[in-house]
């Protein structure tokens, strides 16, 4: 397994109609035997990990049967959230137990924030070479 991950920055235009690079990783997320792979931007800024509705969905989850999480505020303006926690993957690391908002919107990207992602991994942003390294945390 390897110490540290690193990934350069790129441009998602999905989201965002404009040219600026930014740190989005390869992760799969796994969920009851159900998994997808897709790119999620490291956002130290966001203060939980969002999931898109369409993913969820995906994953197998259902929105009924999941426990109201709150509801998230931002530039984007109030979105409703449900629990879920899922199994991340990321290259040769084993599985992370990640909380996540699971938005009631397509219109947000999968982002890796402060609870539980930021606990769980640490972060280098390297924005002048346009790279980002990551690295499993301490347990110590």
């Amino acid at each position: 397994m390897a110490e540290s991950l690193s990934f350069p920055y790129i441009l998602s235009t999905e989201y965002v109609d404009d040219q600026v690079t930014r740190p989005f990783i390869p992760v799969s997320i796994r969920y009851h035997g159900n998994s997808v792979d897709t790119m999620a931007m490291l956002d130290s800024g966001a203060d939980t990990s969002i999931l898109p509705y369409a993913m969820g969905l995906a994953l197998g989850a259902e929105w009924s049967r999941q426990p109201d999480l709150w509801h998230l505020e931002g530039f984007g303006g109030e979105l409703e959230t449900k629990k879920l926690v899922v199994d991340l993957i990321i290259g040769d690391w084993h599985p992370l137990r990640i909380l996540f908002g699971w938005a009631s919107a397509n219109d947000v990207p999968v982002l890796l924030g402060q609870l539980n992602f930021f606990y769980l991994v640490d972060i280098c942003f390297y924005r002048s070479r346009e790279l980002v390294q990551l690295s499993l945390a301490s347990t110590e």
